[in-house]
């Protein structure tokens, strides 16, 4: 079947062993643009608010204020990953990014516009934001997923600490919507990759264990509400004491990380508002990942020994 790898001792799984899968180089290529896109998007809508506010709070959360969008349209409709077929879905993500960056560069629009159209493309991604994961395990050697995920969250960290510190080189000689194109050209690209680089499926159906338990049957499980299976999913991942403290151990350091990070436009303007600017978003950005990077490194490797721990256990049974 096209697509499809075979079962790879747990043994010789590395990191390189994973672009064995074409696919998978498409995603995490995608993946790396796709960062490329929402730091210089990001970058240049935070200078912008901060040019015609002098507020470091909107300034914040117009750089990093999309998250929040995601988590509130998530909780709702992360379920329609599952009823979309993974490349389209994908696609919809990235023509959402274009749409909304393309916009951006219209001349003279108020900065509380542009916090409207910050909104776009998160919300496509809680929507549908799923669908890469399924994907990523789906192109990757059995038993191979968390060095997959862990190699693509290093690479976003890399990623954002590289655009950061070339964006604020960038700003040097370009205006915010110098990046604003940069951006909705990024998201062409990604666009493209997927459609050209990923075959496509079938979107997935609700699975009958979450049907039942979610108090569906029958034709139900198949029509139930995006909003009920969702609501009923996320209790269940939060009740759970096994994937509550995972959450919380996700959710926390990154969102420390995050909140450092918005600071860095109203940072810049204060010590020097030009060159000392973009060494402080460099440097603040560079030693924040490079801590989270290695805590991912490590991480990984812990998870892939239970991992293998848990496919011998399997085996003996």
């Amino acid at each position: 079947m096209a697509g499809k790898i075979g079962r790879v001792p747990s043994a010789t799984l590395t990191y390189r062993s994973l672009f064995a899968s074409r696919e998978f180089r498409v995603l995490f290529l995608n993946r790396c643009v796709v960062v490329i896109s929402v730091a210089a998007s990001g970058l240049a809508l935070a200078t912008i608010t901060y040019e015609a506010t002098r507020s470091a709070v909107l300034s914040g959360l117009s750089m990093f204020g999309g998250p929040l969008v995601s988590l509130v349209v998530s909780q709702l409709l992360l379920a329609s990953s599952d009823r979309v077929r993974p490349r389209a879905a994908l696609m919809y993500q990235m023509g959402a990014a274009l749409v909304s960056d393309a916009l951006q560069l219209v001349p003279g629009m108020p900065w509380q516009a542009r916090f409207g159209l910050l909104a776009i493309p998160y919300a496509a991604y809680a929507m549908l934001g799923g669908t890469r994961w399924v994907l990523v395990r789906e192109t990757v050697p059995e038993g191979s997923y968390i060095l997959a995920r862990s190699l693509m969250n290093l690479a976003e960290g890399g990623m954002q600490v590289v655009e950061y510190g070339v964006g604020g080189l960038a700003l040097l000689w370009l205006s915010p919507r110098g990046l604003f194109a940069a951006a909705a050209l990024a998201d062409l690209v990604s666009l493209l990759n997927v459609r050209v680089g990923l075959r496509d499926r079938p979107a997935r159906t609700v699975p009958n264990a979450d049907a039942a338990d979610a108090g569906w049957s029958g034709k139900a499980a198949g029509r139930g509400g995006v909003v009920r299976r969702a609501v009923a999913v996320n209790r269940r991942l939060l009740c759970s004491p096994i994937t509550r403290p995972l959450c919380i151990a996700l959710w926390v350091p990154n969102g420390l990380v995050i909140g450092c990070e918005s600071l860095f436009v109203p940072y810049g303007h204060a010590v020097s508002a030009g060159h000392g600017s973009l060494a402080g978003w460099l440097t603040e950005g560079e030693r924040d990942r490079v801590v989270e990077l290695g805590a991912q490194v490590v991480t990984a490797r812990e998870a892939d020994k239970m991992e293998r721990q848990r496919a011998a256990i399997r085996g003996e049974s």
